[in-house]
């Protein structure tokens, strides 16, 4: 069975969809279970804020190696401002979250300097989680993309008219831009997560 052939039976996809594919299951929580399913024992998780994803990542697959990487920084963005005292609040609930995975390896950096340790086509998926407005999101896209292996997954959180709709205006461009044929949303979230079988 390939990776897409998995993904459509995992998530129900029925033939005549329009893309994004989306089928009549899927969620988040499934979307790890798939990770576990296909053994991929590698993967890379941007943005993780208080660790709640990545627990269930590392649950999901104990082989599991996961790179959890977010600079736990403060910020501004989309109307939303975040200061160092909070962000460390998070990133001290993530630590103790994780910590009891050997699995998890804490990376406290930004995205791009991340990006720099983990080897082209070397992980099994990546899931994307991190800054929501357009331009983040696509240079995350484009510099982690070639880190996962093909047939693995590029994936990521937040295709939803939120945030000022940097997610998916993102995500639409580079599919387009890179003529992605077959990509998936989960339909049963909120928040719906995006991804795509790296060719």
């Amino acid at each position: 069975m390939t990776t897409d052939q998995a993904i459509w039976a995992k998530f129900h996809i029925k033939r005549g969809d329009i893309l994004p594919y989306t089928g009549w299951a899927g969620s988040r929580n499934q979307l790890a279970e798939l990770f576990g399913e296909l053994n991929f024992n590698v993967g890379a998780e941007i943005g993780v804020y208080e660790g709640e994803f990545s627990e269930v990542l590392l649950t999901s697959n104990s082989r599991l190696q996961l790179s959890c990487i977010d600079s736990w920084a403060s910020y501004h963005h989309a109307g939303h401002t975040t200061q160092d005292a909070e962000q460390e609040a998070h990133y001290q609930i993530a630590a103790k979250r994780l910590a009891k995975y050997p699995g998890a390896k804490i990376l406290r950096m930004p995205s791009l300097e991340a990006v720099k340790q983990i080897t082209d086509n070397s992980l099994d998926f990546v899931y994307i989680d991190a800054l929501h407005e357009f331009d983040p999101v696509i240079v995350d896209i484009i510099h982690w993309a070639p880190k996962v292996r093909p047939g693995g997954i590029v994936s990521g959180h937040d295709y939803c008219h939120a945030y000022l709709h940097g997610v998916v205006h993102a995500v639409d461009t580079y599919v387009r831009g890179h003529n992605i044929l077959s990509w998936y949303l989960t339909i049963k979230d909120r928040w719906p997560s995006w991804l795509w079988v790296k060719q």
